[in-house]
Formats: C-alpha cells, structure tokens, sequence
C-alpha cells in the first residue's frame, strides 16, 4: 500500500544519510587523492588511501547504526509523525547497515579504478541491481512488509561487497582493519548504552536529541582514543600526505 512505501521512504532518508560520507570522500576527495598518487607513480599510497578512508567510515558508520537502533523512533516522530515512528523505526538500523555495506564497496571500487578495471566495476554494479530488483519482486510479493526491503538491500551489498573482495584479491591484499572495527563495536556499544540512559532525562526535541549526538559522539570519540585506534605514524601519515595534495 502507498502508505506502507512512504513509512519506508521516510525510514529510508534516516538510515541512509551516512552515505554522504563515502559519496564526498569517495568521489569529491579520494578521486583527486589517486589520480595525484597515480600520476607521481605512487600505486602503494595510491592503493593505501582507499583502505584509510574505508577505515575513517567504519569508525563513523558502526556508531551511526548503533544511534539509529537507540534514537530511530523519536527522529522519525520529529520529522514524520507518530504512525511513521510506530511502523518503520525498526528498519531504520537495517537501512544503516546496508548503507555502511554500500558505502565499502564505494571504497573498494576505487581500487578497481587504480587498477584501470573500469569494466569489472560496471559488472559489478549491474549484477547487484539486477539483484535487488529481483529480490524486492519476489520477497515483497511473498511477505508484503517494508522490512523485506531493507533486508533485500542489505543481503544485495553483502553480495557486492564479496564479488568486489574476490576481484580485488586477485590484484592486492586487502586489510579491513578487524582490530579497528572490533574497537569501535566496543566503543559503539558503550556508546548506545550512554544514548539509551541519557534519553530518559533529556526531552525528545530537536534540540534534545542534537544534545544527545553530541555529547554521546564525544564519549565515542574519547573511548576510540582509550582503545587507541589510531596509531602516530598513521596520523602523521594522513596529515602529511593531505597537506602535500592541499598545497598543489
């Protein structure tokens, strides 16, 4: 029914806002990055810089999902209505997750397009539609939900993201940073156990809930820094190579 997909277009919108961070960095920043590196000859940095910004992502998408699971209800009450919250805020964190999935192989792509392999990703990007498309027909057809159509999203990027592995193994190692990721789980999960208590005592306005992100991203942020996530010479890395592109 139309009301069934506008509950879905709304839960949609909230989950999915993180994907303005691999569309910017991925195309607006990391394109110029590669090409520098590429034309200096530097295929290992030009190699490298995909991995750090997916890493950067993971550290900024898990927390995302984790706020999306705790705050998805009273956002959709704020910027939908009661029925909306009521009947999609469950498919807010499934969103989220598909998102983070998309927003990998965004990275990983640009690997591929280091590699010149231009037509290995339009391969790619065509099963994985045709997919989706496919699986949306049959499962909604079956179950008549909206969750089905973020679960058929996330399965259709968890697919493209081992044909997007498998093709990129053949050319280099890929290190997702399992270390990383498991520190920021932990550091989420302090996180939306912070979220879920303070939001009992503070109001659910836009205001009250801008106090929530913060407060609650700055308890993240310093338990990344506990857990060391980052290391020196990564940090100096990044900083160094970004100021050498900025100063071109």
């Amino acid at each position: 029914p139309a009301a069934a997909v506008g509950y879905y277009n709304a839960a949609y919108m909230l989950g999915s806002v993180i994907i303005l961070i691999p569309k910017v960095c991925g195309s607006g920043v990391l394109r110029p990055l590669l090409s520098h590196a590429v034309d200096k000859g530097d295929t290992d940095v030009a190699v490298r810089l995909p991995l750090y910004m997916m890493r950067l992502y993971f550290l900024v998408g898990i927390p995302f999902i984790t706020g999306c699971i705790v705050l998805s209800k009273p956002i959709l009450v704020l910027i939908a209505s009661n029925d909306v919250a009521n009947a999609a805020h469950f498919v807010v964190p499934l969103v989220a997750v598909g998102i983070l999935l998309y927003g990998i192989n965004l990275f990983l792509v640009n690997i591929l397009f280091v590699q010149q392999k231009t037509r290995v990703m339009f391969g790619i990007n065509l099963v994985a539609s045709l997919l989706n498309l496919i699986l949306n027909i049959i499962f909604i057809y079956i179950y008549r939900n909206i969750s089905v159509a973020a679960i058929t999203t996330v399965i259709t990027y968890l697919i493209s993201f081992i044909m997007l592995n498998q093709k990129i193994k053949k050319y280099i190692t890929v290190d997702y940073s399992l270390t990383v990721v498991s520190k920021a789980i932990i550091s989420a999960f302090f996180m939306g156990i912070s979220l879920y208590l303070m939001r009992c005592f503070l109001s659910h306005t836009i205001s009250g809930i801008f106090l929530l992100v913060f407060i609650n991203g700055l308890f993240y942020i310093a338990c990344l820094f506990i857990l060391k996530v980052f290391s020196n010479k990564e940090l100096k890395y990044a900083r160094e190579y970004i100021s050498e592109f900025i100063k071109r």
